[in-house]
């Protein structure tokens, strides 16, 4: 049988069937010829896609989620070629890193993936990490550096925060820590550098066996408890003027949002 022209169909159809393909089918489309590359791209610029990056000891697996459909890829090759490979997925189903998750990441598969985002000037970036120790000082800088405005981070096991990484969190704007035991002087520390001025407007942190000495904590702030329900309050002014609402309550959630 010979094979079929799809581009010979009339705009419209061509469209349709383009649009009901999954990643992987559209993915061999554009593959072709460049005529169709540009075509795909095209009509899918007004579609919504997610990429999920999974790096794995033999492979790293990308997949490409849509509202109705998701593919999975496997790049066995050299690292330089996976993410040559990723460049192309990136720019054929135009995902900017609002749709771009990094799951067991390494620093290198952060960086070089972000490498290839700088000209989009990347607007948001979540993580999701086993260990503190995986995500460098470097790392922060690197990302901090192509301006990322919004940037998630996700921790999901680790007993200390140095100063250090304390520090370069507060450069985030949105944080979220899990599953971890923070000493209340380490906390005022913290929250002494953001009373100074930064970026962070919310800072939450969860653990079922976290206790806190809120007392303890407002002295060292030097301000006043405003609330003693269920949740103890307090509020924190900025060099800036910002107002933060630290709250805690008393299953183990410390939360400081800007107000």
């Amino acid at each position: 049988m010979a094979p079929f022209n799809l581009l010979r169909l009339p705009t419209l159809i061509i469209s349709e069937v383009i649009r009901s393909m999954n990643a992987l089918e559209l993915v061999g489309l554009s593959e072709t010829s460049k005529k169709s590359q540009i075509l795909v791209k095209t009509l899918l610029k007004n579609s919504q896609f997610h990429m999920r990056i999974c790096e794995h000891p033999a492979a790293i697996a990308v997949c490409i989620n849509s509202k109705t459909s998701q593919s999975r890829f496997e790049l066995r090759h050299n690292l330089d070629l996976a993410f040559l490979r990723i460049k192309f997925f990136l720019d054929i189903f135009n995902v900017t890193t609002a749709g771009l998750l990094f799951c067991n990441p390494t620093e290198k598969s952060i960086r070089d993936t972000l490498s290839l985002l700088v000209p989009i000037n990347p607007k948001f970036i979540s993580l999701s990490i086993s260990e503190m120790e995986s995500m460098s000082e470097s790392l922060f800088e690197y990302l901090l550096s192509i301006k990322a405005c919004r940037f998630i981070v996700k921790l999901n096991s680790f007993h200390e925060l140095t100063p250090s990484n304390s520090n370069l969190l507060l450069d985030c704007v949105y944080v979220k820590l899990r599953n971890l035991a923070f000493p209340d002087q380490k906390m005022i520390e913290v929250l002494k550098t953001w009373k100074l001025g930064c970026n962070l407007k919310s800072l939450e942190m969860f653990s079922s066996d976290y206790t806190c000495d809120f007392n303890e904590l407002v002295k060292g702030l030097d301000t006043q408890i405003i609330d003693a329900d269920s949740e103890l309050k307090c509020q924190i002014e900025q060099a800036n003027g910002r107002i933060g609402l630290l709250t805690f309550e008393i299953w183990g959630h410390l939360h400081l949002k800007v107000i």
